[in-house]
């Protein structure tokens, strides 16, 4: 199969079940189930409990898997407080590259800046 830009899992997965008759919350619905049971089978013992498995992009080169944070307190990438306040700023960041499960796989994680108390950023 030839590719031209990105895949994404969600939209992929989502648009096939709405052709195959689901409704659009339905198929949200069997996208989080999808979600969670792919991290349990391919990331179990990798990942911190506290990620929520997001969406999936592949291209020509690589496999990139987005995740979100359930944690309620983080510490704050820019000042170091440990905080439960967000910030409403959220950022990507590629945390490692896989090569144990295949080439070219990485995580990466969605997030939202949590400020420390007295934070200008």
């Amino acid at each position: 199969m030839i590719m031209s830009g990105k895949l994404s899992w969600k939209d992929v997965l989502i648009n096939q079940l709405i052709k195959s008759g689901f409704s659009k919350e339905e198929s949200h619905s069997v996208y989080l189930v999808e979600m969670e049971a792919r991290k349990y089978f391919d990331f179990d013992g990798i990942v911190p409990s506290c990620l929520m498995l997001q969406n999936i992009e592949q291209d020509e080169k690589e496999i990139r898997y987005f995740w979100e944070s359930k944690s309620v307190e983080t510490q704050c990438p820019y000042c170091g407080t440990l905080s439960t306040r967000l910030s409403g700023d959220y950022y990507t960041k590629p945390i490692q590259d896989l090569k144990a499960i295949g080439t070219g796989r990485q995580r990466s994680e969605n997030g939202r800046h949590s400020k420390g108390n007295g934070c200008a950023v």
